[in-house]
Formats: structure tokens, sequence, C-alpha cells
């Protein structure tokens, strides 16, 4: 299992629910469960590949999904 190609996936999910949310990632920045705009910015553009849980957990609730969810990526 490659944790590159897992991380690229849950990151394209997580793009994908917060525009088919009509979320910018400006809205990630307000409470509760602040995510600061840059901290989105960079976890999308893969300049930090590497998210931590307790983010996770955070995005996932401003996309209204359990955090499993975003962790449920296809593979092949």
């Amino acid at each position: 299992m490659e944790v590159a190609l897992i991380e690229q996936r849950v990151r394209a999910k997580i793009v994908a629910l917060r525009k088919e949310r009509g979320l910018t990632q400006e809205d990630f920045d307000t409470e509760p469960n602040a995510i600061p705009v840059r901290t989105i910015q960079r976890y999308e553009q893969a300049e930090n590949p590497n998210i931590e849980l307790k983010t996770l957990i955070k995005i996932a609730a401003k996309l209204g999904v359990h955090p499993s969810e975003l962790l449920k990526v296809d593979l092949e």
C-alpha cells in the first residue's frame, strides 16, 4: 500500500467534498473547530502532505462527514 497514493486520494476527496458543499478554504477558518486557511491550502496543494489526525477530524466536521469517510479511498 503506497502512502503517497492514499494521501493523494484523501486530499482529492477533501477538495471534491469542499467544492460539492460550496465551501471555500476560508470557510474552514471559522469557529467552531477553526483551521487556518494556510493549513488547508498547504494540504490541498500537497505542500504539506502530512496531516495531523486532529486536523483531519476538524476537516471532516466542517464537511459534515465522519472522519472515516475521508479515509475510504479506492486504491486501484
